[in-house]
């Protein structure tokens, strides 16, 4: 709706952003309970048609929680599904008959989906850079001078958030050195979700326009244009930087344990 140019009130901002992200919380971690409910009463480990079942459920469920969020609900789908992952993991692991066939097909699933996202969204995207889509708008040089300012930015913001908090970092859980420290600031790639997030808002706004809607479609595309070249750049850049960069900070380097045992 805000895509569309909706206007809302503080208030209303503010109740709209509590239903996005607490509504679709307090569903996700429903929906992970009734699934750990399923895992439980589907838990004859030796017979493998009720694995299979198992993995099939986990599937259903996924998309049930986005599409009762997202659809029916007004609330964010994508929070949804991550609590019911969530909920899941933490609390119905152990009532998984097979984690290997589980796994294998979550790794299928999200790099099949993964590729069919970036071809898509490489395709909207290069058609926005090289305008020669639909729109009457242009991806001006200046829109270039924005995404790579909009880069610079992203990339500060990380390492602000990390060495931000990294007195914490440092004294939980395994600890993090300077070290790890700025290569987690570095290798902070952006992708599939911003990609997806725009080809949806992108879509919508499209179908719902006109052409004679030029400032409306010229928002989004300039949008789409800036996600992409976000999500170019890191992969670009940050990604081919960062294994030297992890050779240079010592973080590649085996240690003495491991090897003794290659030895």
């Amino acid at each position: 709706d805000i895509g569309l140019g909706q206007t809302y009130t503080v208030g209303e901002g503010f109740a709209l952003f509590f239903r996005m992200s607490l509504g679709g919380a307090a569903l996700g971690i429903a929906f992970g309970l009734g699934l750990i409910t399923l895992l439980y009463y589907l838990n004859r480990r030796l017979d493998l048609e009720e694995n299979v079942v198992q993995v099939a459920t986990t599937a259903t469920v996924a998309y049930l929680s986005f599409y009762t969020a997202e659809i029916s609900c007004g609330m964010s789908g994508v929070i949804s599904v991550v609590m019911t992952g969530i909920t899941t993991a933490t609390f119905g692991g152990g009532m998984i008959n097979s984690r290997k066939l589980m796994e294998s097909f979550w790794h299928i699933v999200e790099h099949v989906l993964n590729t069919v996202l970036f071809s898509l969204g490489g395709v909207v995207w290069g058609t926005i850079i090289s305008n020669s889509d639909e729109r009457a708008s242009k991806f001006h040089a200046s829109d270039w001078g924005y995404l790579f300012l909009l880069y610079i930015l992203v990339n500060v913001i990380r390492f602000a958030l990390i060495f931000g908090f990294y007195p914490l970092l440092a004294r939980i859980g395994l600890g993090l050195n300077w070290h790890e420290a700025l290569f987690l600031g570095y290798s902070g790639l952006r992708g599939a979700v911003g990609i997806a997030l725009a080809v949806s808002l992108d879509n919508e706004v499209f179908a719902a326009t006109t052409e004679e809607d030029v400032e409306a479609r010229d928002y989004t595309a300039t949008l789409f244009g800036h996600v992409g070249g976000i999500a170019f750049l890191t992969l670009w850049i940050n990604g081919t930087f960062a294994g030297p960069l992890l050779k240079k900070l010592g973080l590649a380097k085996p240690t003495k344990t491991r090897e003794r045992v290659v030895k």
